[in-house]
């Protein structure tokens, strides 16, 4: 488990806990919100159980934006989701999937599990940075320092 801030000044920025078990599209992940100028922590889990443990180990990590890929070994995304839903100091956590599937039957499944937005990943650099750029300033628009 990693975690990776986007500038020196972590204290009041805004942190995003990244599930994704793949390291590419982590590093990938990390190279958008850098290009997109985003002065935000970003905090690594390598599968949704790893996530889990992060929000409930006692760090007092509160994340201002899960994002979660879906296909993942051990705990998936959806469980992650539904796992976040069972949790009253969590379920109104803002949660959005970034998933390189765009089956509807996943959208539908996301949506149902209180994810706010689905964002299929892009197969091209310029496209990933454009997503990224967008769940940024989606969800965490006026929370940077």
């Amino acid at each position: 488990m990693a975690s990776v801030e986007s500038s020196s000044n972590a204290a009041r920025q805004p942190c995003i806990l990244l599930a994704e078990d793949d390291q590419d599209d982590f590093f990938f992940f990390e190279l958008a919100m850098s290009k997109c100028g985003a002065k935000i922590k970003l905090v690594h889990a390598k599968d949704g159980g790893e996530a889990i443990e992060l929000l409930k180990d006692g760090s007092g990590l509160v994340p201002d934006l899960i994002v979660t890929d879906l296909k993942m070994p051990k705990v998936n995304g959806f469980e992650f989701l539904q796992w976040l839903q069972s949790q009253p100091s969590l379920s109104k956590l803002p949660a959005v999937v970034f998933s390189s599937s765009d089956e509807p039957t996943d959208h539908k499944r996301a949506k149902e599990l209180g994810a706010l937005s689905y964002h299929v990943k892009p197969g091209d650099h310029r496209g990933f940075v454009e997503q990224v750029g967008k769940i940024c300033r989606d969800y965490l628009l006026g929370k940077e320092d």
